[in-house]
């Protein structure tokens, strides 16, 4: 019995990858075939219409919202200073201003180092309970797999286990 299923789910496995009998190429069939040419006119007006965008368009760091419809906001270039003008300004100032510079900057760099930990554990490592939900799962279905009268039990349970690491996850998020 066991021989039919396995034959029977290897056959299926290898229909399910065949190609279809009946595909569509897309390259015997010109879709242009029954339009007109554009003329040169024509052209040139697209040509100017598309450097006309180009002129209008937006940098994004100018963009600058507000809620209230009378007001309009102009967005103020930022200086850009030199290497040599900020090491003077730095030197120009007195002891108490270059300890507050320092504190300041001290107190930016942990906040972005917060924020980079943040997003970046997230995205590079999974979470604890996603691990074992997935090696219990992997093992589960090997199990599953292999069969015996003992391996899906144990198979089935390893599932289980998965299947509650994969739900407490989920809960947490």
């Amino acid at each position: 019995m066991k021989k039919y299923i396995s034959l029977l789910t290897a056959i299926l496995a290898i229909s399910s990858c065949s190609t279809p009998k009946y595909t569509y190429h897309f390259d015997y069939y010109d879709y242009n075939s029954g339009k007109k040419k554009a003329t040169s006119q024509e052209v040139a007006v697209s040509v100017e219409q598309s450097a006309e965008e180009s002129a209008l368009t937006v940098d994004e760091k100018a963009l600058v919202a507000s809620a209230n419809e009378s007001e309009v906001y102009i967005a103020r270039p930022t200086p850009v200073i030199s290497k040599e003008e900020a090491v003077g300004r730095i030197k120009s100032m007195s002891k108490e201003e270059r300890k507050e510079l320092k504190k300041e900057v001290r107190k930016l760099v942990k906040e972005k180092k917060r924020e980079n930990s943040i997003h970046g554990n997230s995205t590079k490592a999974l979470e604890n309970d996603v691990k074992l939900a997935a090696i219990f799962g992997a093992v589960g279905i090997v199990l599953v797999i292999i069969g015996g009268e003992v391996l899906y039990v144990l198979g089935a349970i390893a599932l289980l286990i998965g299947l509650y690491f994969f739900i407490r996850w989920l809960i947490h998020q």
